[in-house]
């Protein structure tokens, strides 16, 4: 005897339920919204475009996702301790007066950020009025472009032109030769260390 249509569907319907994965897409909902959304437009993408256009929309989203997260790096404001041993603390608004600080940039600096920490270094310079020498922690930054090359220009410019000193610490050997491609290391410090810069900065100053 033939098998119902109908029943046949609902054989189907179920087996594609579980590839769908369900439940999987409830716990990346708890965890993240924005990668559930990347999944159902995957999962639409598959459905619409078939399964190569579908892993197609999955590549370009997730491309897009991963600029996102670049473009908004976590940047920190650090001066030294009071403790010559401890590491460099937060700069916070209303704490004494820093006259050296630590910029960390934890990210690869390009056309994407590269407003973002001239935007920081401005604001660096208009919070902290007896500032005299910036150390720019480079241990996060794993590559630069030509537009991140200029932000950084930018900054050295802005600095100098203020009578402020700049180094750069904790330089990556890959990054360092990236940086004497743009001549950005001709006239910029570099130290092995935070707090080597701090201190020799903080003597000059």
């Amino acid at each position: 005897a033939m098998i119902p249509s109908p029943v046949i569907g609902a054989v189907v319907a179920v087996a594609v339920l579980g590839l769908l994965g369900i439940s999987e897409l409830r716990e990346i909902l708890a965890q993240s919204r924005y990668e559930f959304g990347i999944g159902i437009g995957c999962l639409l993408g598959v459905l619409i475009f078939g399964p190569l256009g579908g892993l197609f929309l999955a590549f370009v989203l997730a491309l897009i996702n991963l600029a996102r997260r670049a473009a908004q790096p976590e940047i920190d404001v650090l001066v030294a301790s009071a403790d010559p041993n401890a590491m460099p603390a937060p700069l916070v608004r209303g704490a004494p007066a820093a006259q050296v600080v630590v910029i960390r940039f934890a990210a690869p600096l390009f056309f994407a950020n590269g407003t973002i920490l001239t935007d920081q270094v401005t604001q660096v310079l208009a919070d902290t009025p007896t500032l005299r020498g910036v150390v720019i922690d480079a241990e996060a930054i794993t590559d630069i472009d030509v537009t991140g090359a200029e932000a950084l220009r930018e900054v050295e410019k802005m600095l100098r032109a203020a009578g402020i000193a700049i180094a750069i610490a904790r330089l990556r050997p890959g990054l360092r030769t990236r940086l004497a491609s743009f001549a950005l290391l001709s006239e910029v410090p570099v130290f092995e260390t935070n707090r080597a810069a701090l201190i020799t900065l903080s003597s000059v100053s």
